[in-house]
């Protein structure tokens, strides 16, 4: 006979650690890491998955803003703002840190979710809100790319929705991401002008070049007047394979003009009434009318 001594935590076997954490949300795990250096070195060591289904960052005039949704949970905002440019509106909703530079701050959190993150999200936002291009926007990018690069396994996403400013913006996310087989890509002006009148060009010579181009199955780059003039295919014939694809050709030759034609000839296709229309369309469509029209 003898006296069983149950263990504590920190005796647990490592398989047994493992089934706890998973079921703490992001902030359970995160302030686990507090109580004691063990504890601390366990996380760190075994990176229990987040599991979060959604990522917003977003770079704004007034700092940084982090957005993350779970189903254990919910919706978490954290806002990384400039002491000078934080004001009583901003401190209503979310978790505020007010710093003069913020950017390392919000660099250092944004870096251990992605470096957490196990299972596939349903969305990753990387966004820019300005009037006018930012450098910080570019630095954000080049840190968030630097993070998905170093990775084990590619993040895996559903749907990735980004500001750009061309091209080689994307070309500096996408190719680091899984897209699970689903691939929904939508990409943003980076500039935000509402008194612009002429849409930014952007070259996709790269982004149709990819591997993974074909796994997408929807492509909106409808912010953008796409210019095809330098291809030597077909245009249309390179989006046979998506289900879905909004963009805004700059020129179209007769031989795409008589593929699509082919494609409605080909296909049950019915026209869509107004109401009908996809969000999509009905968002581009409401874009071009005044206040009085709506």
């Amino acid at each position: 006979m003898f006296d069983y001594v149950l263990p504590t935590l920190l005796e647990m076997p490592e398989i047994v650690m493992n089934q706890i954490f998973s079921y703490l949300d992001v902030k359970s795990i995160f302030k686990m890491q507090k109580v004691c250096h063990q504890l601390y070195n366990f996380v760190e060591d075994q990176k229990p998955d987040i599991r979060l289904t959604s990522i917003e960052l977003k770079a704004t005039t007034y700092g940084f803003t982090c957005f993350i949704s779970s189903e254990l949970s919910g919706n978490i905002q954290l806002k990384y703002l400039k002491t000078a440019m934080a004001c009583p509106r901003m401190r209503e909703h979310g978790i505020l840190l007010e710093h003069d530079y913020p950017m390392p701050i919000f660099f250092e959190d944004i870096g251990r979710l992605l470096d957490f993150q196990k299972s596939p999200l349903r969305e990753l936002e990387l966004v820019l809100k300005y009037k006018k291009y930012d450098s910080e926007y570019g630095q954000m990018l080049g840190f968030v790319e630097n993070l998905l690069k170093n990775r084990s396994k590619k993040l895996r996403t559903q749907w990735l929705w980004m500001s750009a400013l061309d091209q080689s913006h994307v070309m500096q996310i996408l190719p680091n991401i899984d897209f699970c087989g689903i691939g929904r890509i939508t990409v943003a002006d980076a500039v935000v002008d509402y008194d612009k009148d002429v849409d930014q060009e952007m070259e996709i010579d790269e982004i149709l070049g990819l591997k993974q181009f074909n796994e997408f199955e929807k492509l909106d780059i409808t912010k953008f007047l796409v210019d095809s003039e330098d291809y030597e295919e077909n245009v249309v014939e390179k989006f046979l394979d998506i289900s879905e694809v909004y963009l805004k050709l700059k020129k179209i030759t007769i031989e795409d003009l008589k593929m699509i034609r082919n494609l409605e000839e080909m296909s049950d296709y019915v026209p869509h009434t107004l109401l009908e229309m996809p969000e999509i369309v009905m968002d581009h469509i409401f874009s071009y009318l005044d206040v009085k029209s709506m």
